[in-house]
């Protein structure tokens, strides 16, 4: 309670004291704190704000990866080994903390089991990776295209998703996402076109600004 609330004027007169001044009559020379609780008492409590749900929290993951990728121009690679090394540095380049060696193995294990083209000139590798806070995405763009001794297609687009081992549910709708992305024919003649990093870096940076436009 508020213990600064004083009796009326009459209860006073009638010899009825508030409850500091009983206090002060008991105390016996002792100093007494009183504290005023009431604005303590009229605040309303400030509900928690309410958990953000999974659709939107992998939104904003898949918008982020778009928006950080960096790209790499692959046309002086001779083989699709060379070509995810280049990749990956480049996730490298941007995340310092990525581990290196063990993200080179899982792609190597995924690259292993077979090809990963999703269209006749594009590729989409990739590995899950513990510890990994986000996806991370890299872009290679070759014009004269990357052969794949394994599946004996050239890749002229290659996007290297690394994401969370802990998630595997939300590994493959990325890489559902990065599919629908590739086969966009506007997105894809807009990167094709690119000369400079730059500037399939930008286009990435509009595809993920356009997600989020529409997701608003």
């Amino acid at each position: 309670g508020s213990p600064l609330q004083r009796p009326s004027w009459w209860e006073r007169l009638r010899g009825r004291a508030s409850v500091p001044e009983r206090l002060a009559a008991l105390a016996q020379g002792q100093t007494i704190v009183i504290l005023d609780t009431r604005d303590i008492e009229s605040k309303p409590a400030v509900p928690p704000p309410p958990p953000r749900r999974p659709a939107e929290d992998e939104g904003a993951r898949w918008r982020l990866m778009l928006t950080e990728a960096p790209a790499v121009m692959l046309d002086d690679v001779p083989t699709m080994e060379e070509a995810l090394r280049h990749l990956l540095d480049a996730c490298r380049r941007r995340h310092p903390e990525l581990p290196e060696g063990e993200a080179w193995k899982r792609i190597m294990e995924r690259e292993r089991q077979g090809a990963t083209f999703v269209t006749e000139d594009t590729a989409i590798p990739h590995a899950r990776l513990g510890g990994l806070p986000h996806p991370l995405l890299a872009v290679g763009l070759s014009r004269l295209g990357v052969p794949d001794p394994a599946s004996g297609a050239v890749a002229r687009l290659l996007l290297l998703m690394l994401s969370p081992q802990e998630d595997p549910d939300a590994h493959v709708r990325l890489l559902g996402r990065i599919g629908r992305l590739v086969r966009n024919e506007t997105w894809r003649r807009a990167m094709l076109e690119a000369r400079f990093p730059s500037e399939a870096e930008r286009v990435m940076i509009l595809s993920g600004e356009a997600d989020g436009a529409a997701a608003g």
